[in-house]
C-alpha cells in the first residue's frame, strides 16, 4: 500500500499542474491501470479499459485483466481474469447547483468486480504423519465498492485520474484437497517458524471469507473522441 500511494503521489504531482482541458467533451476513452502490475497478494496482472459517455454526466467504465505467468508472480502456474463494471456519476451540475466552483472532472461511482483466480500451492497437511502437498487452489471473489475520484484531461488528448473507495469483499477458496486435508492446512508462512497467521488463512486457507474492501488507484489513458 506504501508503495502504491508513493507511485500515485508522484504521478499526480507530475500531470494534474499542466491540465488544459474539462473531462467533460470526452465521449470515449482508453485506459490502463498501472498499479496492477505490483498487486503482491494475487500476482500482477495487466489491465486496461474503456470508458464511454452514456448520456449527459452519466458514463460506463468497462475493465478486464489478465495475470502475469512467471513475471513477479506470488503463485505459481497462475491463471485467471478479472472483470469489472463501473458505471459513472459526474459531479458538475450537483456542485454548480449548491454554490460550488461545477468542476466536471469529479464523479462518484459503484465498481462491480468479478475476479476468477486459479494457482498452484504447497503447504504442510498436518495429519499423522504430518506431510507436504502439492495441490490447485481456486479462487473467486465479487466486490462492490463506492468510489470517488477525479479525471484530468490535457490538450494533447492524454488523461490521468485517480480515485479511492470503500465496499465489500466476498472471497470463496476451493481446492484440490479432500475435506479432511483441506481442515489440516498448516498456515504458517514461510520464514515464520510455527506461528499460523490470520492474514495467510484468510489469503490461501479454503473457506468462503467477508471483509471491507479499500481501493486506491490511479488510471492513465487516452481520450479517443471529445
Amino acid at each position: 500500500m506504501k508503495l502504491k500511494l508513493s507511485l500515485l503521489l508522484l504521478l499526480f504531482s507530475g500531470l494534474v499542474y499542466s491540465q488544459d482541458d474539462a473531462y467533460e467533451n470526452t465521449r470515449l476513452s482508453i485506459k490502463i491501470m498501472p498499479l496492477g502490475l505490483i498487486d503482491v497478494f494475487n500476482s500482477p496482472v495487466y489491465e486496461g479499459g474503456v470508458e464511454f459517455r452514456i448520456y449527459h454526466k452519466l458514463s460506463m467504465d468497462i475493465e478486464g485483466a489478465g495475470y502475469f505467468r512467471g513475471w513477479m508472480s506470488t503463485q505459481a502456474n497462475v491463471r485467471g481474469y478479472i472483470a469489472k463494471v463501473e458505471p459513472k456519476l459526474y459531479l458538475g451540475d450537483f456542485l454548480k447547483f449548491y454554490g460550488g466552483d461545477g468542476s466536471d472532472d469529479m464523479y462518484v461511482s459503484l465498481e462491480c468486480l468479478y475476479r476468477k483466480q486459479n494457482y498452484d500451492w504447497t503447504d504442510s497437511i498436518l495429519l499423522n504423519p504430518a506431510y507436504q502437498k502439492t495441490f490447485r487452489e481456486f479462487k473467486t471473489i465479487y466486490s462492490f465498492t463506492l468510489k470517488y475520484g477525479q479525471c484530468y484531461t490535457f490538450g494533447s488528448g492524454f488523461m490521468f485520474e485517480w480515485y479511492l473507495g470503500l465496499g465489500i469483499r466476498v472471497k470463496t477458496i476451493t481446492s484440490s484437497l479432500t475435506d479432511l486435508e483441506a481442515s489440516k492446512m498448516d498456515m504458517v508462512p514461510p520464514g515464520d517458524g510455527q506461528d499460523p497467521s490470520d492474514e495467510w488463512a484468510l489469503t490461501y486457507g479454503v473457506g468462503h471469507y467477508w471483509w471491507p474492501n479499500i481501493e486506491l488507484g490511479v488510471k492513465i489513458g487516452y481520450c479517443l473522441w471529445r
